[in-house]
């Protein structure tokens, strides 16, 4: 009920702030281009619209992101967990206990 209250007063004193506000004209400069008599209201409303779609743009930018780092990660811990599960294999077996461990990091193994 006060979350209805507050924005209705919100509301409220933003159409006080646009009609007073209607009347009002200015020059608009775009990149160079002016454009002459346009209302403040107008200039405000865009104003208002573009920075809606900037942090959009920015929040999904974002998103993505932080999805791409959460799917590196899980890919690490699931290496790690199958790196764990081949070492325990290989300590169980007879044969492959005794096989030749790789002599550089990047190799795979003696074959």
């Amino acid at each position: 009920m006060i979350r209805i209250v507050v924005n209705i007063g919100f509301l409220l004193i933003l159409s006080w702030i646009i009609v007073l506000n209607i009347g009002f004209s200015t020059s608009f400069n775009l990149f160079g281009r002016v454009f002459e008599n346009v209302s403040v209201v107008v200039i405000a409303f865009l104003s208002f619209i573009l920075g809606i779609i900037y942090s959009f743009g920015y929040y999904v930018i974002n998103r993505f992101r932080k999805s791409k780092a959460d799917k590196m990660k899980k890919t690490k811990e699931d290496l790690r967990s199958r790196e764990k599960e081949l070492k325990k294999e290989k300590t169980k077996g007879g044969d492959a206990a005794r096989e030749k461990e790789p002599e550089k990091p990047g190799e795979i193994g003696p074959w």
